[in-house]
Order: structure tokens, then C-alpha cells, then sequence
């Protein structure tokens, strides 16, 4: 799995767009005053963090996760969330740097953040749902535009390794 272009990332990031937009969309229908004032919080400081040219990709990718971790929780459903965190166990984390590599991809990032922010506020959950695909699939195209500019040993991921049998067990 070294490729955004693999089958196996794509059924991935394909899987991720559709849970991404059901998670987004019923957080819309479902959020609290406190969930949409820490999803603004977290909105302005993705703001701040994508004006800052000294950002890194890394910064600011962590900082979309606590956005998205408010997001999922005014969700209230925790099988979605798991199964999205499943579906990011390795590809999400391998690739997601990528669509927010420069400062531009960051900006236009916020800006699509603030864009489904302001449409779970208005509880328009079909608006909701368009953007969070259009934001999931235009960020993968994001990054496979970088990745294709990129050496392939550069963004090579070998992915997590989950062992079996104890550490210590010889074979």
C-alpha cells in the first residue's frame, strides 16, 4: 500500500468519504450549542494555523483530527466513529499530510472546514453531506496530485504491523 492510486487505499478513501459525510451529516441533525461552539473553536484555530506560513503539514494535520473528533462526537454514534477510525488506520494517516502540504492546501483546507461548519450550524444536513464528500474527495485529489510530484520512495508507507503472539515468542 505505497500508492494513492492502489485498489486497496482507493475502496479505502472511497469508504472514508461516504462514512465522513454520514458522521458530518448527523452531526448536523444532532450537534449541541456547546458541540458548535467547539467545532467554531476548533474552526478558528485551523484558521490561524493555515494563515501562519511556519505551519507545518504535521501541525495542521493534527489539528483537523481535533476538529474532527468534536465533529464525530456531536455525531453520537460510536460505530460509525470506529469504523471511520478503522478505515484511517493507515491510509488516512499515511496520506492525509499530504492534501495540506503547502500553505495554499492548508487555506483552501480552513476553508472548506469553515464551509461545513457553517452549513452543521444551520442543520442543513444534505449541504452538509455535499461538502463533506466534495471536501473528503477533493483533498485526496490533493494529495495524489503531490504524491505523482513526488519521488515514490519519499511517500512510501509500509503501514502498522499488528503482531500475533507476544514479543517474546521465538519461531
Amino acid at each position: 500500500m505505497n500508492s494513492l492510486k492502489d485498489d486497496e487505499v482507493g475502496v479505502t478513501m472511497e469508504a472514508r468519504e461516504f462514512v465522513f459525510a454520514a458522521l458530518a451529516e448527523l452531526a448536523a441533525q444532532r450537534a449541541t450549542r456547546s458541540e458548535l461552539a467547539g467545532l467554531r473553536r476548533e474552526l478558528q484555530r485551523l484558521g490561524k494555523l493555515a494563515a501562519n506560513a511556519s505551519t507545518t503539514p504535521n501541525e495542521f494535520k493534527l489539528a483537523t483530527y481535533a476538529y474532527v473528533q468534536v465533529l464525530y462526537g456531536a455525531a453520537r454514534n460510536a460505530r460509525l466513529n470506529q469504523i471511520m477510525r478503522d478505515l484511517s488506520e493507515g491510509v488516512g494517516h499515511a496520506f492525509g499530510h499530504l492534501s495540506m502540504a503547502t500553505q495554499e492546501m492548508r487555506q483552501a483546507e480552513y476553508e472548506a472546514y469553515r464551509d461545513l461548519t457553517e452549513a452543521v450550524a444551520g442543520r442543513d444536513k444534505d449541504k452538509v453531506h455535499a461538502l463533506a464528500r466534495r471536501m473528503h474527495s477533493t483533498g485526496v485529489a490533493r494529495a495524489q496530485q503531490l504524491q505523482a510530484a513526488i519521488p515514490a520512495a519519499v511517500v512510501e508507507f509500509r503501514g502498522r504491523r499488528r503482531r500475533t503472539r507476544p514479543l517474546s515468542a521465538t519461531v
